[in-house]
């Protein structure tokens, strides 16, 4: 990194590396990536499993604890696996409701646009009015929409890392801390985010065509047909495995992030974070 990179962005693409070097140095790291990938499919229940197991390594980065990822998934021994992973599948739920209000305001604009205009002359005569009005967010909407889903992440993953530190949910509830921890260093945050938010987003495209690919191959049954709906199959799980490890890697490096405020040094979860520069004992 050249000297020109402000030092917050210098010490964001060291959590990367470092995360990814954590993952790969892990012994069979990539049939536990596999595995993970595989329980995900599962609807919740995969996500909470996820969300447990990373948050339990994030959380050990934010110690300093330099260990690699737990060689079972479903390893319950310490007891925090679903303690953390459904708390952390309820704010990841309860915060991505703002790019999803966005999105139903977006969309809300546009019926209400298409009826000034008269979309829906005639709809009760014969005509259905879900059908007069195109509810499909145009492209300055997608754009808006993909926007605050992106500013949102962060705020998710500081919460997700509060409430493991913490082994509350409350503490992932504290929008003033978290986005102070933010204030203090959000250029760390940036290559992570980048990261996750740009690959991931060409993941969901890449998805969105698979998914075309097969509807219509399912509108065409034929040898040829089965045979690429099958490796349609397999293209959808490898993607899934390349969602997983960016989550994996994400998380970590959010963990390694968290590290400098020196959590060993945190009051409660309502007392002031530890000053900056230095990140002494709460006053």
């Amino acid at each position: 990194m050249d000297q020109t990179t402000p030092k917050g962005l210098k010490d964001g693409f060291s959590y990367l590396k470092q995360a990814m070097a954590d993952v790969t140095r892990t012994p069979r790291w990539f049939v536990i990536l596999l595995l993970l990938a595989l329980v995900t499919c599962i609807p919740i229940f995969g996500a909470v499993v996820m969300y447990g197991f990373l948050l339990r390594w994030a959380r050990e980065a934010a110690w300093r604890i330099d260990t690699p990822m737990r060689p079972r998934v479903f390893d319950n021994s310490d007891g925090v696996l679903y303690a953390f992973g459904w708390r952390a599948f309820g704010l990841a739920l309860l915060y991505s409701l703002i790019p999803g209000v966005v999105a139903a305001a977006l969309m809300s604009g546009q019926v209400a646009e298409q009826i000034a205009s008269g979309a829906l002359a005639g709809s009760a005569f014969g005509g259905s009015a879900a059908a007069a009005v195109d509810v499909t967010l145009d492209l300055p909407g997608q754009i808006i929409s993909l926007a605050v889903e992106w500013l949102v992440m962060p705020v998710i993953w500081v919460a997700m890392m509060r409430m493991a530190l913490y082994r509350d949910g409350g503490a992932g509830l504290q929008l003033g801390k978290i986005f102070q921890m933010i204030r203090r260093d959000a250029g760390g945050l940036v290559p992570a985010w980048l990261f996750y938010c740009v690959l991931n987003t060409a993941l969901s495209f890449a998805a969105s065509a698979i998914s075309n690919w097969t509807y219509a191959a399912l509108l065409n049954p034929s040898a040829a047909m089965l045979g690429m709906s099958l490796a349609m199959l397999v293209a959808t799980f490898a993607l899934q495995v390349a969602s997983t490890f960016l989550m994996v890697v994400t998380l970590r490096a959010v963990g390694r992030w968290t590290a400098q405020f020196e959590v060993a040094q945190w009051g409660p979860k309502d007392a002031p974070l530890p000053p900056a520069g230095g990140y002494g004992a709460a006053q």
